[in-house]
């Protein structure tokens, strides 16, 4: 058990704040005991002082009104889901993706204990998605390369 300081009940969890390069761990699809859908993700990330942090979220599905969560379906996206199926998120073809995270701190209304949870997923910016570039793109991008004017030498008569 995590002895926690209680001035500062937060201080051994991940600390709030947004970090690129989150590698999507784990996800699976659940539900609360209220019968709400969520579709659950773990990440693993650095944080800003070089700590590693797994952080977990439930990402809820359909509201109370048992309409579509919009924001959830843009953060599902996010980790590369096509958002054709919701059976993809039970199969683990999630896992690998890189992305940007929102990390929060919530606290448990019944024990009063507090937990990072992940609060909205990005595309990742700091190195976008690795590995998504399609063979027809590599091969075009190849081509404009052998194509593109090669540095000229420098000149040691150049006066700076």
């Amino acid at each position: 058990m995590i002895d926690v300081d209680p001035m500062n009940p937060t201080a051994h969890l991940c600390p709030v704040g947004t970090y690129d390069d989150a590698e999507l761990l784990d996800h699976d699809l659940g539900e609360y005991q209220t019968g709400t859908p969520y579709c659950w993700v773990r990440f693993h990330l650095t944080d800003h002082n070089g700590r590693q942090h797994e952080v977990e979220g439930r990402l809820v599905l359909m509201n109370k009104k048992g309409e579509l969560v919009a924001q959830t379906l843009e953060k599902l996206r996010a980790c590369g889901w096509d958002g054709e199926s919701f059976d993809s998120l039970s199969d683990k073809s999630l896992v690998g993706a890189i992305c940007q995270v929102q990390v929060e701190h919530d606290q448990n209304p019944n024990s009063g204990t507090w937990y990072a949870n992940i609060g909205w997923v990005n595309q990742n910016h700091a190195t976008g998605y690795r590995g998504q570039v399609s063979p027809e793109n590599m091969n075009r991008l190849r081509t404009l390369l052998a194509a593109a004017p090669k540095p000229v030498a420098a000149d040691d008569d150049v006066p700076f």
